[in-house]
């Protein structure tokens, strides 16, 4: 997958940090449960750039999607 612009810096329901980032042909990628959040809304960042950390959780986890406009789609096809 290509490089992108930071479409949105949110929280879900329970406070946990998400960032949306913004592909060509209509592809966003999705990242949830990020602590110390290293770009701004707007920011344009590129494949392999550090966005933020994973938090602190036992067991630790990064919530990870790709959505094809509103859709969520498998994302082995974007990942190499």
């Amino acid at each position: 997958m290509t490089g992108g612009t930071v479409a949105a810096i949110t929280r879900d329901v329970d406070q946990v940090p998400i960032v949306v980032v913004r592909h060509p042909d209509n592809l966003l990628t999705v990242y949830a449960n990020v602590d110390s959040i290293a770009v701004a809304k707007g920011d344009t960042v590129r494949r392999g750039q550090q966005i933020g950390v994973v938090r602190q959780s036992s067991p630790a986890f990064l919530h990870f999607e790709v959505r094809n406009g509103f859709e969520s789609v498998d994302p082995v096809d974007y990942l190499n």
